[in-house]
């Protein structure tokens, strides 16, 4: 089936939702988040794209919509740890995901002026919290993974962590041969940094993620 729309309406609702996806995705990118500009560009892109075949297959596209914001809830949902403490990691990310799905739709039903101001309104939300976080506003808590090869040397990087940190969890993949201690690190802006630099340093460390 062949949309009803105008093929250059069609270019140009997956060109908005790219553009979109893409500034946000390596917003997160430079900023070392877990998850980068290709998922929020599929997310959103492929939101979109469904969004404009919907309104062609079917009557209620209504329902269909609802059916793509349940599925990315569930691809969100992936980006979500537990730790052993009860501690939930990982929420802005899903929440993030989940909001560009939604972006996605209504650049693909076409409705641009609504696109812009959510837009505008998520963009502002980041810009606020990286004002706050930069300026030392507040006291932060930072959900860190940090990936080794060796896990005799689990026990050094927990000294080199300040007594407010908490661990969530140890996970060991098989097929990487790799050990990797989720924890949160919480205090100001600088007192944190410190710590991931010294961290990033280690020779047994072979990356650092930070949420």
């Amino acid at each position: 089936m062949v949309s009803t729309l105008p093929i250059a309406e069609v270019i140009i609702r997956i060109l908005v939702a790219f553009t979109f996806s893409l500034l946000f995705g390596l917003e997160r990118q430079f900023r070392k988040k877990p998850v980068g500009f290709g998922t929020f560009v599929f997310v959103t892109v492929g939101s979109c794209v469904l969004a404009i075949i919907a309104q062609d297959v079917s009557e209620t596209p209504i329902t269909l919509f609802g059916a793509i914001m349940t599925g990315i809830g569930f691809l969100g949902a992936g980006a979500i740890i537990k730790g052993g403490d009860k501690k939930v990691m990982g929420l802005t990310t899903a929440s993030a995901v989940w909001a560009f799905a939604a972006l996605g739709i209504i650049v693909g039903v076409g409705i641009y002026s609504v696109a812009v101001m959510y837009f505008l309104i998520i963009g502002a939300v980041i810009v606020i919290d990286h004002y706050f976080e930069k300026h030392g506003f507040g006291f932060y808590s930072k959900d860190v993974a940090v990936c080794m090869k060796d896990a005799a040397k689990i026990k050094d990087l927990e000294k080199m962590l300040p007594k407010n940190h908490k661990v969530f969890s140890y996970v060991f993949d098989n097929e990487k041969k790799e050990y990797t201690m989720h924890f949160q690190l919480s205090g100001e802006k600088q007192e944190i940094n410190m710590t991931l630099n010294e961290l990033i340093k280690q020779p047994a460390v072979i990356k650092v993620i930070v949420d």
